[in-house]
């Protein structure tokens, strides 16, 4: 299938039950997903490594759809795009399923896109999601949950047809360091065909990290980012030139912003944080 209609899959599980991929490793696969996991249940990676190109697009690690009960942990990840995806996309499916219980843990993370993305553009349903004991390096966004106007991605074909929501997720003990962009990019387009039903209930535990920007969370008006907790966190804000080859990120080009947004946001509570301005 031509690339512009389609970027290849190096391994696909769909509608199954039950799967352990362990201690593989996946060398210079072509730019596509390495995994993507769909409408399954109980899939464990454990020891796994993916070593991509991270100069190509679209070479996520693991992407993880409308599935439960997934566990990844003690592998190593570096992708030229995200390495870590949590979606809820349903319209492939006959009915909608809800993407929950995904436990991410003792993982090192690098990708020119973001480590964990959380949804896209008319996602489901996401929630009860751990992420915990995680190194994450040389990316753009650390942690995004990112939902563009759908106006933007139209061509694309890669949007789903409900409201999403995005719920009770924990990020505990991760050391972030060499971020392009935001240590956390939480936006909600603001277009109506956006469907958007929430973000909320989110926790940060114990969070280290380096960035060229601090946290950015920028809900809509009538559907505001809900319950956002900071314990124990550290964020040291750097300048451009600590990070100098910044401009030949390719995916992780830093689009400068003086201003790190924080808008449409209910409850957002900092206990034990500091903020560290270079």
């Amino acid at each position: 299938v031509p690339y512009k209609e389609s970027v290849p899959r190096a391994v696909f599980f769909a509608g199954c039950k039950d799967v352990i991929v362990k201690d593989i490793t996946m060398v210079n696969q072509p730019s596509g997903w390495s995994y993507w996991i769909h409408d399954c249940d109980r899939v464990n990676f454990d020891g796994c490594k993916i070593l991509a190109d991270v100069r190509y697009p679209n070479n996520d690690g693991i992407h993880i759809n409308s599935s439960r009960d997934v566990t990844v942990s003690n592998c190593i990840m570096e992708c030229g795009d995200d390495s870590i995806v949590i979606r809820a996309n349903n319209r492939s499916l006959k009915e909608k399923k809800v993407c929950e219980r995904i436990t991410i843990t003792n993982c090192v993370l690098r990708s020119w896109s973001s480590g964990i993305r959380l949804g896209w553009t008319n996602d489901g349903v996401i929630r009860n999601c751990t992420f915990s004991n995680l190194v994450i390096w040389d990316t753009s966004n650390a942690i995004s949950c990112f939902l563009p106007n759908k106006s933007k991605i139209a061509k694309t074909n890669d949007f789903g047809d409900e409201a999403t929501l995005v719920e009770n997720i924990t990020f505990s003990n991760i050391q972030m360091y060499q971020i392009y962009g935001s240590a956390m990019y939480f936006h909600v387009g603001k277009e109506s065909d956006t469907l958007f039903e929430g973000i909320r209930n989110i926790t940060f535990n114990n969070i280290n990290c380096t960035c060229l920007r601090m946290p950015h969370f920028c809900g809509r008006e009538g559907g505001a980012i809900e319950n956002i907790i900071f314990n124990n966190c550290v964020f040291e804000k750097c300048k451009e030139a600590d990070f100098p080859v910044n401009r030949k990120r390719h995916g992780a080009v830093n689009k400068p912003n003086p201003v790190d947004p924080i808008e449409n946001v209910v409850n957002l509570n900092y206990n034990d944080t500091r903020f560290i301005y270079r």
